[in-house]
């Protein structure tokens, strides 16, 4: 379940970056991380659950599919979140 855990999150990351850097126009928090978008926010949200899903049939069959996606989005929105600086 670990490697799950990590695997979305890596997802998330990637699909944030990737996302925000081509479509991003509308800063997310602009004083505690002026580079996160909204659209990459989105991008990490979407990666994370295609990703949690692919992963899960092949090596969790037993996780219901609803579980995974609200697992997934869970994770992705706190990907984000977590990599945010202090705003100390």
């Amino acid at each position: 379940m670990g490697l799950f855990l990590i695997t979305t999150v890596w997802a998330g990351d990637i699909s944030a970056y990737f996302c925000g850097s081509r479509f991003g126009k509308h800063k997310l928090y602009p004083k505690i991380s002026p580079k996160k978008t909204v659209e990459g926010l989105i991008g990490a949200v979407i990666g994370s659950i295609l990703v949690a899903l692919a992963f899960s049939q092949l090596f969790i069959p037993q996780l219901e599919k609803g579980l995974c996606i609200l697992i997934a989005i869970g994770l992705g929105i706190l990907g984000q979140v977590g990599d945010s600086p202090s705003p100390c």
